[in-house]
């Protein structure tokens, strides 16, 4: 499991940096399609939240609150579905938070 080190102000700092950076230029991951319409609307606002204030463990609970996730996808280009499980969300939520973490640690080492 990817360990977060150094999650003070200076390393949120440069996150929030990141952020507003791919904000910008549409370059968030806001069209998964895990997403429905309302999480779509929803996920930057709780995406930069997370990065200001909390950590990934707050933004899977609050997707997976409420309907800002679909229920289940579609696998393949068959017309079987499966359910959406928790993990799914986690293992979404782990890619776009670390690579703000991952940038921000660099940022933060390049001006050291």
């Amino acid at each position: 499991m990817f360990k977060i080190q150094n999650l003070d102000q200076k390393t949120r700092g440069w996150m929030v940096y990141e952020f507003d950076r791919d904000s910008h230029a549409g370059r968030l991951y806001d069209a998964s399609p895990l997403l429905t319409e309302e999480g779509r609307e929803d996920y930057p606002s709780l995406l930069r939240e997370a990065v200001m204030k909390f950590d990934h463990e707050w933004l899977i609970n609050a997707l997976l609150t409420g309907e800002r996730i679909v229920t289940s996808e579609q696998i393949g280009n068959d017309t079987t579905e499966r359910e959406v499980l928790p993990q799914t969300v986690k293992r979404l939520v782990l890619q776009e938070f670390n690579r703000f973490y991952c940038r921000a640690i660099c940022q933060r080492a390049s001006v050291a």
